[in-house]
């Protein structure tokens, strides 16, 4: 006779254990257990050894740029708004976030009035900031910096710049170090004048400040290689790329930005509204600008989702709790 006992969690555990020590003598019985894991992992123990919880409330990014920062600060907001006050066995002091840039400031290429303005912003938030440091390794559960030192992490990301599609190492084609594809200023690849390029797949030879991976940088190409494509089919000259970046915005989380654009720096509550205003009017169509407008109009009332859980209105532990300190699932 076989018994099957499928699942290795507690029950089917310990019906294993209590079948095999009872039918020890009976050697006309098979116990065989099914499980997809061979272990038995007690979840509620987990984050109890301080140390391990530490490092797996620890979230490290990697890279002080425009999307490193924006991030770090989104992070902080996530953790401080939505995941302290709903989870009473977190406290502000659990969680730990880590920027880590490899040249001496964050935010290069902004004002550095409003660099220094962001950095003091994200460290008043309890940010640690680590710039000069560059990160040689990630690995899993730590960053390794240059010198050896291996900083403990539960979570990294990597905002420290891209390298082109592995797709393009295909393309036979002059390719710069980050593995984009060169264009000549036409937009026209240098070795292909027949095929044309743009957006973060290339980059303009010689041109730096016009292959820099933002969206204004690829609407130019764009504009350019289609205007050029028109050119070729009524034989008139092509037209070259003419595009500089115009500046900066940040958002620092909520309420507070920095903007360095056409010569004007200003920071602050008056900058995040401008930050929003502007990526607003940047949406394609009337109808899709007028539904994020109202999303945003409603998120002081309706704050993001943490949780799928409804809250038990019988439960005694949501009874005797203010609504900050009450714990999505408490009642499971």
């Amino acid at each position: 006779m076989r018994i099957v006992v499928l699942g290795g969690g507690f029950a089917g555990t310990e019906a294993v254990r209590v079948l095999e020590r009872r039918l020890r003598h009976r050697s006309d019985v098979e116990i065989l257990l099914v499980s997809d894991r061979n272990y038995l992992l007690f979840t509620p123990l987990l984050p109890q050894d301080p140390e391990t919880r530490r490092c797996g409330l620890t979230v490290c990014v990697v890279g002080g740029g425009y999307t490193g920062v924006k991030l770090i600060a989104e992070l902080q907001d996530l953790f401080h708004s939505d995941i302290v006050p709903h989870y009473r066995d977190i406290d502000p002091g659990d969680y730990r976030l880590l920027l880590v840039e490899a040249s001496a400031e964050i935010l290069r290429g902004v004002h550095p009035t409003l660099a220094e303005r962001a950095r003091r912003t994200l460290w008043r938030e309890g940010i640690e900031i680590r710039t000069g440091t560059r990160v040689t390794r990630v690995l899993q559960g730590e960053v390794e910096v240059a010198g050896g030192e291996r900083i403990p992490v539960g979570l990294t990301v990597w905002a420290a710049g891209v390298v082109g599609n592995p797709a393009l190492a295909r393309v036979d084609a002059e390719h710069d170090r980050l593995g984009r594809l060169l264009t000549r200023p036409t937009m026209q690849l240098k070795l292909h004048p027949d095929v044309y390029g743009a957006g973060d797949a290339v980059a303009v030879d010689g041109q730096p400040e016009a292959s820099v991976p933002i969206i204004p940088a690829a609407l130019a190409h764009a504009r350019l290689a289609a205007e050029n494509i028109v050119a070729e089919l009524e034989d008139r000259p092509l037209g070259t790329i003419e595009f500089a970046p115009q500046g900066m915005l940040v958002a620092l989380g909520e309420r507070d930005a920095v903007v360095d654009v056409l010569g004007l720096h200003f920071s602050g509550f008056v900058a995040w509204l401008f930050w929003n205003a502007l990526h607003l009017w940047k949406l394609v169509g009337f109808r899709k600008q007028l539904q994020v407008a109202v999303d945003w109009g409603l998120v002081p009332l309706f704050p993001r989702d943490t949780a799928t859980t409804r809250r038990p209105s019988r439960c005694l532990v949501y009874a005797h709790h203010p609504p900050a300190a009450r714990q999505p699932g408490a009642a499971a």
